[in-house]
């Protein structure tokens, strides 16, 4: 008995930790979704200055959670976004027009990335 009593133990924190790491982890994406509007909408406005300091937020907010979400998300994902995350003040500096596309994807993947951290009963079993 008193095994099943520290199994069901050892699975409640299992689930307690799941669940907050999932909180987490989506707290820190619709963050980052926002700062890539931010960035978006400084640009649009013709403000090159205003979106290159909120480019280098929303890099300095992309490291930091991926210091943390190396631990927890699969490193692949991450490097695709680490790609394209890089481009964003290069972009922004040369006044390419392929930063709307970049900024575009970017939202896509964070997103995508959110969404398939979410547990579903299809991805438990």
């Amino acid at each position: 008995m008193k095994r099943v009593r520290m199994s069901i133990g050892i699975l409640c924190i299992l689930i307690i930790i799941s669940t907050l790491t999932e909180l987490w982890i989506t707290r820190r994406c619709r963050a980052l979704v926002d700062e890539i509007s931010a960035v978006s909408e400084c640009y649009d406005s013709g403000e090159s200055g205003a979106a290159e300091v909120a480019a280098e937020k929303l890099s300095r907010k992309w490291d930091d959670f991926r210091k943390t979400a190396a631990f927890l998300v699969k490193n692949d994902r991450l490097s695709e976004i680490d790609r394209i995350n890089s481009r964003i003040i290069y972009l922004i500096k040369s006044n390419n027009d392929e930063l709307h596309s970049d900024l575009s994807e970017l939202r896509h993947m964070i997103e995508n990335l959110e969404k398939s951290e979410t547990p579903l009963l299809v991805s438990v079993f």
